[in-house]
């Protein structure tokens, strides 16, 4: 598990529809020792990217209005414009295949499947906010 205070200081975008898993990881995460902002669908997370800081985006795949590759199609869009990178982790269930080329095409960095190993998500993003 996560010891607190190790992680880098690091702002993550997390978007999720689930009011659960969006308190659930926040608080998880904040615990890890990260700043979290969290929006409720890919509508209000992607105002929330363009007007802010973020080291990485962790998104939800299935949600209403925007599913998560139209959020990671826009926000690898906007970032390709400013010239930058954000990581990009992708949260789904395993009714829903997302093959390499489309997380190419998108800017997805990785994928996690629910039921979700969060000593695994701590690492992945570490990993990719190290990676920078």
């Amino acid at each position: 598990m996560v010891e607190a205070g190790k992680a880098i200081k690091a702002n993550i975008l997390l978007i999720d529809y689930e009011e659960t898993h969006r308190s659930i990881y926040t608080s998880f995460l904040r615990y890890a020792g990260y700043t979290v902002t969290a929006a409720p669908d890919g509508i209000e997370g992607l105002s929330l990217f363009r007007k802010g800081s973020y080291d990485l985006v962790l998104c939800a795949l299935e949600m209403p209005y925007l599913s998560g590759v139209d959020v990671a199609r826009a926000i690898s869009s906007f970032c390709l414009e400013k010239g930058r990178k954000v990581p990009f982790i992708m949260i789904a269930s395993r009714s829903r295949e997302i093959t390499q080329e489309e997380m190419k095409k998108t800017g997805i960095d990785t994928v996690f499947f629910k039921p979700l190993r969060l000593d695994r998500l701590s690492e992945s993003i570490s990993g990719l906010i190290h990676s920078r």
